[in-house]
């Protein structure tokens, strides 16, 4: 439906040609009509992207070999979004709207940005702004000998 204020424009203008009200009435149906046709070809183009990226997604290589790791990479980076969307839930929720109405949630480059986020966490403890960094962990030798001398020292 074209927007009231197109609707006003176009009166002006059947007014300003001296069209009756019915010219005015048919030139509006048919502006109207292909103002939805041209919306329709915008969205079903926007589909067809967004259904390329996803099957893109699924054989993407850099995700895994094999459906399995893919899916599973996949699902590190929607562990990702989620575990955002509990800290923060009103920005989380915005930002998840976003994707999935932007179609921009399938897009492989930003699928694989956050399969990395998720693979990431993992590998890693994440340190959250203000907290203290992880604790590197202790070398075989510490644990099992205490702390040994430094080298130089006059300890036997």
């Amino acid at each position: 439906m074209l927007p009231s204020d197109a609707i006003e424009r176009t009166t002006a203008i059947a007014r300003e040609l001296g069209l009756s009200n019915d010219a005015a009435q048919r030139m509006l149906v048919h502006a109207d009509s292909e103002l939805a046709a041209h919306n329709a070809a915008i969205q079903a183009a926007h589909q067809k992207q967004v259904d390329e990226w996803k099957a893109q997604v699924l054989a993407d290589n850099t995700l895994g070999r094999t459906p399995e790791t893919r899916k599973a990479a996949i699902d590190k980076g929607i562990a990702v979004v989620n575990k955002y969307t509990e800290a923060h839930p009103k920005d989380g929720d915005a930002f998840k709207g976003f994707l999935n109405e932007t179609g921009l949630g399938n897009n492989p480059t930003v699928v694989r940005f956050f399969a990395w986020l998720g693979k990431s966490a993992g590998e890693a403890p994440l340190v959250q702004s203000g907290g203290e960094a992880p604790k590197q962990p202790k070398r075989t030798a510490d644990v099992l000998y205490g702390n040994p001398p430094k080298k130089g020292s006059d300890a036997a």
